[in-house]
Formats: C-alpha cells, sequence, structure tokens
C-alpha cells in the first residue's frame, strides 16, 4: 500500500497523523486539543514533531507535504465519500 509505505517513510505516529489531518481541516492548536481531549501544549509538542519528521519548519510546508506525499488523502476521500452517500441516502 503506497500511503503505508509514505507513512513508513516519515514514521508518523497515528496520533500525529490525526493532529496532522486536523490542522488541515484549519483546526487551531486549542480547537485540536479540545477536539482529541489533550492539552494545547501537548498538539504544540506534536506538531513540533510532525514538522521534524517532515523536515519542514512551518504548518504551510507541513500541510503542502500533507496532500503531495498522501498522508491525508485518504482520509479526505472517506469523508467526502461518506458525504456524499449520506447526502444520496436521505434523497432515497
Amino acid at each position: 500500500n503506497e500511503k503505508n509505505k509514505t507513512e513508513n517513510l516519515f514514521q508518523l505516529s497515528d496520533r500525529e497523523l490525526e493532529i496532522l489531518q486536523l490542522l488541515c481541516e484549519g483546526l487551531e492548536y486549542k480547537e485540536i486539543a479540545s477536539r482529541i481531549f489533550i492539552s494545547a501544549n501537548t498538539v504544540k509538542k506534536h506538531c513540533i514533531s510532525i514538522y521534524q519528521k517532515l523536515h519542514v519548519k512551518s504548518k504551510a510546508q507541513a500541510l503542502r507535504i500533507a496532500y503531495t506525499k498522501g498522508l491525508i488523502w485518504n482520509i479526505l476521500f472517506l469523508q467526502s465519500f461518506f458525504q456524499h452517500y449520506i447526502f444520496i441516502n436521505r434523497l432515497i
């Protein structure tokens, strides 16, 4: 699986991938913290680790890598799929 190869290449943990996904959704550290029940400081520490593993220095660079390397594509695709599925089922 290409996605797993990419994840292993960067060695991001499940929690780091979750936080990266939430960053891609445009959430701020405090919002992420509230959503996944950790402190904003812990979110910040995870982000620092993510940036180090992706070899970037900013959130914008991390998001670009996330999109271009497919780290979050499957999650976004599934969200879109389920939104359409729910919409269509409401019409039936």
